[in-house]
């Protein structure tokens, strides 16, 4: 982003976690002259409340497996933004019925994506309902009573 493309104002990014690019991802924040509106965390223990605090989480990847992240999100009813990689981000989302699903690797596409679910809160809430049915289908207890019928049934 430049700061041009950012979203709603007062939007912050909080990145979580640590690890060996946080040096420059915190130099190329300064370069872009973007200190105001990052913030790196670090690892956190509470992830889950800040996750349910956050107005929306995002995932803005070139490629996904599985979108974890993005479900647990769903699962307590924050607001998802997706990018339309290959698999994962758009299924989980259903084709962005239940989350903004945007171009890949396009910066302008992500800030209007956090725009839509910034300014129409009463949208998200309406999604949250279902989001969190779909993450329930998701659940840990239930895939491993799949996968378990399915290693017996072969």
């Amino acid at each position: 982003f430049s700061q041009t493309e950012l979203p709603a104002e007062g939007c912050t990014l909080a990145l979580y976690g640590s690890g060996s690019q946080k040096a420059s991802l915190e130099r190329l924040v300064a370069e872009l002259g973007l200190n105001g509106a990052v913030r790196f965390e670090g690892f956190v223990d509470d992830k889950f409340e800040r996750i349910r605090r956050a107005r929306a989480r995002v995932l803005p990847s070139k490629r996904e497996g599985f979108g974890t992240v993005v479900l647990e999100a769903m699962a307590i009813g924050t607001p998802v933004v997706v990018s339309d990689c290959e698999y994962g981000p758009r299924e989980l989302v259903m084709g962005g019925r239940l989350g903004t699903v945007v171009r890949t690797g396009c910066p302008s596409a992500l800030a209007r994506g956090l725009e839509e679910v910034t300014s129409e809160p009463g949208r998200a809430r309406d999604r949250a309902d279902a989001a969190r049915e779909r993450a329930r289908r998701y659940d840990v207890r239930k895939i491993a009573r799949e996968y378990e019928a399915a290693f017996l049934t072969a």
